[in-house]
């Protein structure tokens, strides 16, 4: 007869299967993706200042804030759109909205799964907290090149001093997304960002559509102190990570977040 402790085992290696093999397939659509309302003729894109106060709500707006459709390694555009409409929110509001996205990938989540992370702080130190994911391949890529920095944001009733997820601004060396790239899930011998990553634009030195930490870097999302357990810890997720690097992250979202985030590294 299997063991309790055998049993937990299996499931949490199935419930690893299931969402690898999930996010493949989210990601070989990605770089030809469109938002469901330009894909759907009969779904009309709503306007962008319609009131936005659910996570399905956040979804529907996919249209306006991602015009290309595509949505890598863009997250940073998710932020923006919430933090442009925080004065009307109250800081519970404004937390449950940003569980709607996933920071490493872009994709729109249901905000149900949560990862453990401690990472590097700007200045340094670090940082133990949760954040959202669409695929556990994310949080490798999070724990590998994301930071964590502080911004006060004015909402309805005051402010949020929060503690948020940055990258480096890959525009400090814009050329970088030009350059091609071997995609790990064999789609063609050479990619470039500028193709899968059509949303991470520049003006000048700085990315566009950004709210910038106060250490000057992209905000890519939260990082919460969320009470209860997280749906996935990363000291269960060593040996994961290590096998994807291994495989050359033939997983989640490849390289493309990665090559983005390493454009300008924070150390």
């Amino acid at each position: 007869m299997a063991t309790c402790s055998s049993v937990i085992h299996f499931i949490f290696h199935a419930f690893l299967f299931l969402h690898v093999w999930g996010v493949m397939a989210s990601t070989l659509r990605a770089n030809t993706s469109v938002s469901s309302h330009q894909g759907n003729p009969e779904r009309q894109c709503p306007s962008p200042n319609a009131p936005v106060t659910s996570i399905q709500d956040l979804s529907s707006q996919y249209c306006n804030i991602f015009q290309t459709g595509n949505r890598n390694a863009a997250s940073f555009r998710w932020f923006k759109f919430l933090a442009d409409r925080a004065s009307s929110k109250s800081e519970s509001e404004f937390l449950a909205l940003n569980k709607g996205y996933c920071p490493i990938s872009g994709s729109p989540i249901p905000g149900t799964q949560s990862g453990k992370v401690t990472l590097k702080k700007v200045g340094g130190g670090t940082e133990t907290g949760l954040f959202h994911f669409c695929c556990w391949p994310c949080l490798c890529d999070m724990i590998d090149l994301v930071r964590v920095d502080t911004k006060s944001i004015s909402r309805s009733g005051g402010s949020s001093n929060l503690r948020v997820l940055v990258i480096g601004d890959p525009c400090t060396n814009a050329s970088q997304l030009t350059e091609p790239f071997s995609d790990p899930f064999g789609r063609g011998s050479q990619i470039t960002l500028e193709n899968a990553a059509p949303e991470v634009t520049c003006s000048g030195s700085k990315v566009n559509e950004a709210v910038f930490s106060d250490g000057g870097h992209p905000i890519i999302g939260i990082l919460y102190t969320d009470a209860g357990s997280a749906t996935i810890e990363a000291d269960d997720m060593v040996t994961q990570c290590s096998e994807r690097a291994d495989a050359g992250f033939n997983s989640g979202m490849g390289l493309i977040f990665r090559k983005v985030a390493e454009i300008s590294p924070l150390e």
